[in-house]
């Protein structure tokens, strides 16, 4: 709440006397007067706040987008990178075939086999 920072009044020494109408209101007024200059302030404070509020927002929107369309590119690249991949296993897959192949070949090349003839007998 406001803090009132109002002079005594002259019967708010005296002890056990109830407060004047008159006081009342003038204490009021006080109150009324203290309070009125602090609500264009609130009310300037409080845009302000909105204003700060919506560049947040509007702040993030952005973000968002940009890290929306980051995450395709980065999504797209790995696609990408997966189907590298897959093609640079099947390339040495189909490498190492073939080398087997060429030393199967060198190895029965090397090797004597005795030449049988099929004949129909």
């Amino acid at each position: 709440m406001w803090a009132i920072d109002a002079p005594a009044l002259p019967h708010e020494n005296a002890p056990n006397q109830p407060p004047s109408k008159q006081s009342a209101i003038t204490q009021m007024g006080r109150i009324v007067a203290d309070s009125t200059p602090a609500e264009p302030k609130l009310s300037e404070k409080l845009t302000e706040a909105e204003r700060k509020l919506e560049e947040v927002r509007t702040e993030s929107d952005k973000t968002q987008g940009r890290h929306e369309k980051e995450c395709r590119e980065l999504s797209s690249q790995t696609k990408t990178l997966k189907g590298e991949k897959a093609a640079t296993r099947r390339s040495a897959s189909a490498w190492r075939t073939e080398d087997l192949a060429s030393q199967i070949r060198n190895a029965s090349e090397s090797v004597a086999l005795p030449h049988y003839s099929l004949s129909r007998s």
